[in-house]
């Protein structure tokens, strides 16, 4: 009998005995499961009720919507930046928002005063002067001021770019 007990096949000799799993193990897997689900779902009501269902976007009035005033295009202008190398230049078209229609008459009479006006500005420019958003917003408030100058009444509403390239 103890000579039956020692005897092994080779396969018996090659499996490990099995182990015992820790329950320990499972356990943790477990909990740490119900506490990532617990975390997501809290977070998920959290975030639904921050807005909650009684705000609401409200629409503006429609008299809050700003209307366009009256578009005056002025004719493409081409100029040399004002660089010592003189190797770039800049093409733009502008065009002009008016505050009240009447006034696009009166820019019209004095189109080849506003055209010097707005070429000597932009031929005195340089590549710093432009190559930000902020150094465009810029040039578009000196372009309106430097023509609301000639105008004798009214304002500009807005300078628009409808085309600003640099090479």
């Amino acid at each position: 009998m103890a000579e039956e007990q020692q005897e092994k096949t080779p396969e018996e000799e090659a499996t490990p005995a099995p182990r015992k799993k820790s329950p320990l193990k499972l356990i943790i897997t477990v909990l740490g499961a119900i506490v990532v689900i617990g975390g997501v779902a809290a977070g998920a009501k959290i975030f639904m009720s921050a807005g909650g269902d009684d705000a609401e976007i409200p629409e503006p009035p429609p008299d809050a919507i700003p209307e366009f005033g009256t578009i005056v295009q002025l004719e493409e202008f081409t100029v040399n930046l004002n660089e010592s190398a003189g190797s770039r230049y800049l093409r733009v078209r502008i065009a002009l928002e008016l505050e009240d229609s009447a006034m696009e008459a009166v820019i019209m009479e004095r189109m080849p005063l506003i055209h010097d006006t707005v070429l000597l500005y932009l031929s005195g420019l340089v590549m710093e002067d432009i190559n930000t958003v902020a150094g465009k917003e810029l040039v578009k408030d000196q372009i309106r001021q430097r023509i609301e100058q000639h105008l004798r009444q009214g304002t500009i509403r807005r300078v628009l770019f409808e085309e600003f390239l640099v090479q």
